[in-house]
């Protein structure tokens, strides 16, 4: 439906006008942060994330996540709740997110930085990966 072209338009656009952005799809964004904590890192890595203007997460919340991966989560909405942007690609509806999210207290704190302040543009369609059409029979 074109949620992640939307995504990078408006990321493209804040880089033409000199803001920062990072992008990441969700699995990327949840490895990293994994990988940091293995490291020791966890701290560096967050300030890292506040720091970018806009942070742009892809394919959120595909499939449920571990209490690790909310943990996560939880930290990098905190951080970006106090003054920065966020941008959030689903295929799920926002209803839905609370389910994926554990369904407990932590799923209701994720979800409180996540939508409070939010716009949403939901898009409905088929997906804009799939070849277009033609328009032609053939009936050979």
């Amino acid at each position: 439906t074109g949620k992640s072209y939307m995504a990078n338009a408006l990321a493209n656009h804040a880089l033409e006008a000199s803001y920062t952005v990072r992008y990441f799809r969700m699995t990327e964004l949840l490895n990293e942060l994994h990988l940091a904590e293995l490291e020791h890192e966890m701290v560096k890595r967050l300030k890292q994330l506040t720091k970018v203007d806009i942070l742009v997460i892809d394919d959120f919340l595909l499939t449920p996540t571990s209490e690790l991966e909310q943990k996560y989560l939880m930290e990098v909405f905190e951080l970006r709740n106090r003054s920065k942007p966020l941008i959030l690609c689903s295929q799920m509806s926002t209803a839905e997110w609370h389910k994926k999210l554990g369904g407990g207290a932590i799923a209701d704190a994720i979800l409180d930085r996540a939508i409070s302040n939010a716009y949403q543009l939901i898009i409905e369609g088929s997906s804009q990966r799939r070849a277009p059409s033609t328009g032609s029979k053939n009936n050979d």
